[in-house]
């Protein structure tokens, strides 16, 4: 009986294996499904990897795209300014022809800027053209400031430096006196003088920024002074304040200083006595502080100064 049943289990667990293990088809099917899967997965992974090199591509090719615009860009840029240089470059070519061309004057201005001017005589329209300039200092570029009417003889910048004031004084003719404005070029004709063609003007200075003093003369070769006037660059109009007894004393000239003791500004007058002749003349000097002549505008008073004034 323990046989049979020994036999009995023996033959159970054999069929149990044989059951358990696959059959040569089950491997091959098996292996196909295997297969199929792998397949199945790389080929996406192929379409995954594909898909992100063509987003790779289109993003470098946009960035590639976008760099060539720049440069094109840039390089449009470094054209025009090509252009405008080869622009500055004729017209530095052709000013320094004309320069050449043309006699320079230097003009004393405020600062360390330089000042001057030219004239360049016209054979065709038979006149001659000037033209004020001005380079800063520390840079090479000339700029034209403007055409001028006239040569310059007598000139002054005021304080501000924003305006010039001058005229083509000859002690033979009278002169035309002139407002520049140096900011824009603009030029203003003074009609400053005596209304019989006597008188001209010299020796201008600036008092402030409104105010500048001249000396109206007799326009004589022997005549080297007057008396003194101010005019009013607000209201364009100007008055004697300072004048001789006779016209034997000619103030001729003034310069402006400052009292080291109680900086107190005071005007010096040069100015010349002659004689009946006109052979001989002595030199007397007149000084009057600056607060005077501010008096004397305000007050549209006139000084009468004379030799006992003198120093």
């Amino acid at each position: 009986m323990k046989k049979a049943i020994t036999i009995a289990l023996f033959a159970s667990l054999l069929l149990g294996m044989w059951g358990c293990t696959p059959t040569e088809e089950g491997k091959q099917e098996q292996s196909k499904t295997e297969q199929s899967v792998s397949e199945t997965t790389v080929s996406d992974s192929s379409k995954t990897e594909s898909s992100v090199t063509e987003e790779s591509a289109d993003t470098e090719k946009d960035v590639l795209q976008a760099e060539i615009d720049r440069l094109k860009a840039e390089l449009e840029k470094q054209e025009e300014t090509n252009k405008t240089l080869r622009d500055e470059l004729a017209i530095l070519q052709a000013e320094d022809e004309r320069f050449a061309n043309a006699g320079m004057h230097a003009v004393v201005g405020q600062g360390l800027d330089f000042w001057f001017y030219t004239d360049e005589w016209i054979s065709e329209e038979q006149k001659c053209i000037y033209t004020l300039y001005c380079r800063s200092y520390g840079d090479s570029e000339i700029k034209k400031i403007a055409d001028l009417p006239t040569h310059i003889a007598e000139y002054s910048f005021s304080p501000d430096g924003k305006t010039l004031v001058f005229n083509n004084y000859d002690p033979d003719y009278m002169s035309q006196n002139y407002l520049l404005n140096l900011e824009n070029g603009e030029i203003k004709k003074l009609n400053i003088g005596d209304t019989d063609q006597d008188r001209t003007v010299s020796a201008l200075r600036w008092l402030n920024d409104r105010y500048f003093l001249f000396v109206e003369q007799s326009n004589a070769i022997a005549c080297q002074g007057g008396d003194v006037y101010v005019y009013d660059t607000e209201t364009d109009e100007f008055s004697k304040i300072i004048g001789s007894e006779g016209n034997a004393l000619e103030i001729h000239s003034f310069d402006v200083h400052t009292h080291s003791q109680d900086a107190e500004v005071r005007w010096l007058l040069t100015a010349k006595n002659w004689d009946e002749t006109y052979n001989f003349t002595d030199t007397y000097f007149y000084a009057v502080t600056e607060k005077t002549i501010y008096d004397l505008i305000e007050n549209g008073k006139t000084l009468t100064i004379g030799i006992d004034d003198c120093m």
